[in-house]
């Protein structure tokens, strides 16, 4: 499950839809639900995206995201665009589940250079799923090409 709220407005991200297949480029393979691009082309890492059927919160599929290895940087992922405009927050609410307890940050961001973290959250994770709400701040000025981007730093 992830929605983000903003405004009234509630975006919900359904994962029983079909998942789109990423280009794999050798080290990052698999698909993600449609709106999710795959961002860690600049790091050295494994990790591979799938589907899975989930018991979490509100049922259906799951997006796992299986990291085998982090040489240099981290795997990322993000949900584009996500107008940031307006006063007060972003509400990202979502459910998380790892085996060794590895965090999930979250990043509202802009989307091109030079990639500026408005605000930034993280996820702690358990082996049992559960459920999380982070309130990222909008930016002052606004920008209606953010994205939400998450990023594991350690296999799992």
């Amino acid at each position: 499950m992830l929605a983000a709220a903003m405004g009234g407005a509630v975006r919900r991200i359904d994962f029983d839809a079909p998942f789109e297949e990423i280009v794999p480029d050798g080290t990052v393979s698999g698909s993600l639900p449609a709106g999710f691009a795959e961002d860690s082309a600049w790091a050295d890492v494994t990790a591979r995206y799938r589907s899975v059927p989930s018991d979490a919160p509100g049922g259906g599929h799951a997006l796992e995201v299986d990291v085998s290895a982090i040489r240099s940087g981290r795997v990322q992922f993000a949900l584009r665009p996500v107008p940031a405009v307006g006063d007060g927050f972003l509400e990202v609410s979502l459910a998380t589940q790892s085996r060794n307890h590895t965090p999930l940050s979250v990043e509202l961001r802009q989307a091109d250079t030079p990639y500026r973290v408005y605000a930034s959250g993280e996820a702690a994770t358990r082996p049992e799923w559960g459920s999380h709400s982070l309130l990222l701040p909008l930016p002052e000025a606004g920008d209606p090409k953010a994205m939400l981007l998450f990023a594991v730093e350690r296999p799992g």
